[in-house]
């Protein structure tokens, strides 16, 4: 009887901590550490339009030259198809862009889709300049 009741105190002392919220594997200030990560994210994500507008493809342009002319159309097709993906997103004669938080899921499919197409290449022209991977 004795190991019953105490069983008993243990559980409804266990069950008056979790209702309390003195029991949880998380710190009070846990929901403003998610809070704070993911406004973190959604900030760092919002600043990756401008990347592709005004950043990656100036690292391409001096290996244009001696690339086969075949491929280097196919990288600046690319990139053309991907800055009229990304033009209703810019404001004109600013490099800021739309914050991609507020973009859809549709347009965000689109912008993946020619990012990648991007990408592609220049993997592509990486191969062909025979450039290592990194280490």
């Amino acid at each position: 009887m004795k190991i019953r009741m105490r069983s008993v105190v243990i559980g409804a002392l266990m069950l008056v901590f979790l209702w309390t919220g003195n029991l949880v594997a998380q710190p009070k200030t846990y929901d403003a550490q998610v809070n704070a990560g993911v406004a973190y994210f959604r900030q760092r994500a919002d600043q990756q339009l401008p990347l592709v507008k005004v950043g990656i493809h100036s690292q391409f342009e001096p290996y244009k030259a001696i690339l086969e002319p075949a491929i280097s159309e196919e990288v600046e097709s690319a990139y053309k198809a991907c800055l009229e993906t990304l033009k209703p997103f810019f404001r004109t004669g600013q490099v800021a862009a739309a914050p991609y938080s507020s973009v859809k899921a549709e347009q965000r499919g689109a912008i993946v889709k020619a990012s990648y197409r991007y990408r592609d290449a220049l993997i592509k022209a990486k191969t062909a300049l025979k450039i290592p991977d990194p280490v």
